[in-house]
């Protein structure tokens, strides 16, 4: 619920109120093409979803995927958006993917600064959201938070 009050996520407030719309899948995915392969999983399956596109989110939690590494983890993600889930098939416009490292650092910012919390977590993660729910998401900072 403090994500959702901060506000730190524009899916947490309605994504808090429909819990029956956030899905979490663990992998055990270690290389590349496993992780990439399990997150195509879970964006086809919430591309498919009827529950409420403005509450509708999948979390991808891969522990053995890049933990130690973040910038190779960053890099692994803006392929998987730039050039996996393109080629992936149509239905992979539906979807939009954001990256969350227990080691995140936004660039040029010190070490210390507090804003790079937004975007750490336990384990390398990534979420997966419905590009038609951003009219009822506070979508216009999603852009911005995931550089």
């Amino acid at each position: 619920d403090w994500v959702a009050a901060a506000p730190l996520c524009p899916w947490a407030k309605n994504s808090v109120a429909k819990p029956e719309a956030v899905s979490y899948v663990a992998t055990t995915a270690a290389t590349r093409d496993a992780f990439f392969a399990a997150v195509e999983a879970a964006a086809r399956e919430l591309a498919k979803t009827t529950a409420d596109a403005s509450a509708a989110i999948a979390f991808v939690v891969a522990p053995a995927f890049l933990a130690d590494d973040f910038p190779a983890f960053s890099e692994a993600v803006e392929d998987l958006e730039d050039e996996y889930l393109p080629e992936a098939g149509a239905w992979a416009d539906d979807v939009q993917v954001a990256g969350f490292h227990p080691g995140w650092t936004f660039a040029g910012l010190p070490p210390d600064a507090p804003v790079h919390f937004e975007k750490r977590a336990p384990h390398p993660t990534v979420s997966v959201v419905l590009v038609r729910g951003f009219a009822g998401a506070d979508s216009a900072r999603v852009a911005d938070d995931n550089e």
